[in-house]
């Protein structure tokens, strides 16, 4: 509920139940730049239409959670970017990167 939230850098996730972060960044639409380390469950920016693609890479980089599938479920307007290779080809490609590391992007 931050509504003016606009950054969070260099968080370790060490969260073991997706309960916890279900609604981690709920109401949190400023929000662009989120840098998540070592992510292993299921987590949620669907309340952020602003999140960058740096941030997506990052937490994709940075992932902890090994070959167990997780879903990160974004805003619709992220997951249009993610989904969408003839306008937007970066974010393709992340969302592709993604999918090869057992993380699929849900919307909201």
């Amino acid at each position: 509920n931050c509504t003016l939230l606009t950054t969070v850098n260099f968080i370790y996730m060490t969260m073991y139940n997706s309960s916890l972060t279900s609604n981690m960044f709920k109401d949190c639409p400023a929000l662009v730049t989120c840098n998540l380390k070592t992510v292993k469950v299921n987590l949620s920016f669907a309340q952020s239409p602003l999140l960058s693609l740096a941030s997506l890479q990052y937490l994709i980089q940075y992932r902890a959670n090994g070959t167990t599938p997780i879903t990160i479920t974004v805003h619709p307007t992220v997951f249009a970017k993610l989904t969408d290779n003839t306008n937007y080809p970066d974010w393709y490609a992340v969302n592709q990167d993604a999918l090869t590391k057992y993380i699929t992007f849900a919307s909201a």
